[in-house]
């Protein structure tokens, strides 16, 4: 196959700065074009849908824990809660893939931006700093979000709330894209309502300390939607004053949330008074003393911003976010150049990309989701029936 993209190789093609490692081909249809995240969880990939045109995240357990059924469980579970989720703030998730070596793919939108934890290094790099009206209308974003997934997202079959507590709110899990959107990606340790039969969270981890409420590092078993406000409130803090516990110890991280008095002298003088009120009631260390609902607290942020539409406010961000990720814009640019001119004939029969084949997977019996049968059968690796995934 000719791509006639630089020097015509298929599985390491040079674009201008960007390199794009075409390696991967899944389904026959969606091909891999490079990665855009790794962890201790899994990795990402962006891709190609050859078929419908359009840009596509899959996101891969890591090999070595596609065994451990506990950490298959919160992957699934990811998938489970994320699919029903419709909300323009959220990555939708398309498929749960299992392929023939017993590995496990989540297919999902793919945004077109970068995390939100990227954005403010980027920020730090350049000596720009975020203005407190678009740290507003962003955390404002994360808060509808919020008070969707606590309040108004309700279980498919069941028509039941699904009362999800995200529990792991982080500028990582907060996706920015060029176009000036907001959206929440990772659901992999959100909680939902025991009533509403679907999967509850494990005990394997528990979100990241920089983020978590004093209840969640106390491991409280009476956890409530609060702890995500105490989480939005930390993003808010640390946009306002650029402060951020990423260089600290576990301890010291532990102590500053459960002992420390926040201090807000920082924001004060650059800030409206109404803002620090804000900040200040979200980070209560009791939770009584906090926003009751996140849709109270998005309230109360966007009445800060009641003199501008909230497309002239997306306006705004978009082109905060592309005037920053100046090299991160470009690649995309390049990748689409690259699609553009694939030519696609004989994909399927080139030796040097990776064929890989997967399906949708379904646990056990389809008329069962409660989390001891998706246990049970991720356990034991037992499938009702596999069905070829488009």
């Amino acid at each position: 196959m000719e791509n006639n993209i630089k020097n015509n190789k298929v599985n390491n093609t040079t674009v201008g700065v960007e390199v794009i490692e075409v390696h991967l081909l899944f389904n026959n249809n969606y091909l891999v074009l490079n990665k855009i995240g790794e962890g201790g969880f899994g990795v990402v990939w962006k891709a190609f849908d050859l078929s419908l045109k359009n840009f596509v995240a899959i996101k891969r357990l890591n090999k070595e824990l596609s065994h451990n059924v506990k950490f298959v469980e919160m992957f699934y579970n990811e998938a489970v809660i994320a699919r029903s989720l419709v909300h323009d703030n959220i990555v939708r998730t398309h498929h749960f893939w299992r392929d023939d070596k017993g590995d496990y793919y989540i297919l999902m939108d793919y945004v077109k931006g970068n995390s939100l934890d990227h954005l403010i290094k980027r920020c730090k790099e350049q000596n720009q700093k975020i203005s407190w009206e678009q740290v507003v209308f962003v955390v404002a974003g994360v808060c509808k979000v919020l008070d969707y997934l606590h309040r108004l997202a309700k279980q498919p079959l069941t028509g039941k709330p699904y009362n999800i507590i995200f529990m792991d709110l982080t500028p990582s899990n907060i996706m920015v894209s060029f176009d000036g959107d907001v959206k929440i990606a990772d659901f992999g340790i959100a909680k939902v309502n025991r009533n509403s039969h679907a999967i509850e969270k494990t005990a394997i981890i528990a979100g990241k300390y920089n983020y978590m409420s004093p209840e969640q590092i106390m491991g409280d078993p009476n956890i409530d939607f609060r702890t995500d406000i105490f989480s939005a409130g930390l993003i808010l803090y640390e946009l306002l004053s650029g402060e951020n516990n990423e260089t600290k110890s576990v301890s010291e991280i532990k102590d500053i949330i459960l002992n420390t008095k926040f201090d807000f002298s920082k924001i004060e003088q650059e800030v409206p008074q109404e803002l620090v009120e804000i900040v200040s009631r979200a980070l209560k260390k009791n939770k009584e003393e906090r926003y009751a609902s996140a849709l109270e607290m998005y309230r109360d942020l966007r009445a800060l911003l009641v003199q501008k539409t909230t497309e002239d406010l997306k306006d705004e961000f978009a082109k905060l976010v592309s005037n920053t990720l100046v090299n991160e814009l470009e690649k995309e640019k390049q990748s689409e150049q690259f699609v553009q001119k694939l030519e696609v004939g004989n994909l399927v029969e080139k030796n040097e990309i990776k064929k890989i084949r997967c399906y949708d997977f379904i646990p056990g019996s389809t008329t069962q989701s409660t989390a001891e049968k998706v246990i049970s059968d991720v356990s034991s690796h037992t499938v009702s029936h596999l069905e070829p995934s488009s």
